[in-house]
């Protein structure tokens, strides 16, 4: 209850504030380096703010934050293991746009941040490590006392700052407040992130981004299920559950794409992870964890090169279950083998 009446105090400020949206990272690997030094590459997760998750937040808080349609982490890797997470955003300043660079553990704490953008006389102080170091460790429920309670101003004894740069830090304190607020709208738990990570790095090492798409089961995809699955089909997978990931190359060409969906079989649940060819073919099929049992393992691992035109009349629970993911990924896949236009 006690982060609720935070997150909805902090929705409060900022919701009467002009939008803002994140920005391109610029000299990617130099930034990520700078940030996190024992690094030795980085990945890239690009999230779709859906107007349906958009609605589930208008729906449990008063006020919300404008979001631009993507939200972009970049998220340093060590031998593939994450180790934080790297955001840009803009921000309305008084001498223009202000784009900063924000590095956060996997908790979500400010580990640091740059100006990658600012034309404010006041960059050169908020730049110093002496400010830098008095927002490093802060989460957002120690971020937000800093500010008035209109969020506009800083409160008097909130930061050591000379007066003619509180209005930046004031800048800078908004944009860390909405930073979080938006990664959080995005994967909720942070523990989400880093799981998913792990699991599609491993499943295409070459891959540099990945895109997400949930909110797969739409009014289309339910007539489709019904259509090639009956009126009872289309019900194997947890919906909330189903996301997908298309995985690009350094060089914006796809690899792949990677579909997550818990399965329900009985009264046991199991985390599955589909893993697809550009040409939208299973390659292989692994669970979160562990396999219910050897059988169970032994009839994913006999659907590799199962695709839509493959499905039998007569199908098992495993190609059933397969079935119904991908159709439901199918129209995001169709354009798999073109270049990302990103």
């Amino acid at each position: 209850m006690h982060r609720f009446l935070i997150i909805t105090s902090t929705l409060c400020c900022l919701s009467g504030l002009a939008a803002q949206v994140d920005g391109p990272l610029r000299d990617a690997s130099q930034r990520i380096k700078t940030g996190f030094p024992k690094s030795d590459g980085y990945r890239v997760i690009v999230c779709g703010m859906t107007p349906k998750r958009h609605e589930r937040v208008v729906q449990e808080l008063p006020f919300t934050l404008h979001f631009s349609e993507d939200h972009t982490v970049f998220v340093p890797v060590r031998a593939r293991k994450p180790l934080g997470v790297v955001h840009v955003r803009s921000e309305s300043g008084e001498w223009g746009l202000v784009e900063i660079v924000w590095y956060f553990d996997l908790d979500l704490k400010i580990r640091d941040f740059s100006f990658q953008r600012c034309r404010s006389r006041a960059r050169e102080q908020i730049s110093t490590k002496e400010f830098r170091r008095q927002l490093a460790g802060k989460s957002i429920e120690q971020l937000l006392p800093l500010l008035s309670e209109d969020c506009l101003s800083l409160q008097p004894k909130a930061l050591d700052v000379a007066t003619k740069s509180r209005s930046l830090a004031v800048v800078v304190v908004r944009s860390a407040l909405k930073t979080i607020l938006a990664t959080r709208y995005a994967w909720g738990d942070q523990g989400e992130l880093t799981d998913v990570l792990s699991v599609i790095q491993r499943v295409y090492p070459q891959a540099l981004r990945f895109d997400r798409i949930d909110g797969l089961y739409s009014r289309a995809s339910e007539t489709m299920l019904r259509k090639h699955l009956g009126p009872h089909g289309g019900k194997a997978i947890e919906r909330r559950t189903a996301w997908l990931f298309r995985a690009y190359d350094a060089n914006s060409r796809s690899v792949g794409a990677v579909f997550r969906g818990d399965w329900r079989s009985g009264r046991q649940l199991t985390r599955l992870w589909w893993k697809l060819s550009p040409d939208r073919r299973v390659l292989g099929v692994m669970p979160d964890r562990k396999w219910p049992s050897q059988q169970v393992q032994k009839a994913f691992q006999g659907l590799r090169g199962m695709s839509l035109a493959g499905v039998p009349s007569s199908v098992t629970p495993s190609q059933l279950v397969t079935a119904e993911a991908l159709l439901v990924i199918d129209p995001h896949l169709k354009n798999l083998n073109a270049a990302s236009p990103r």
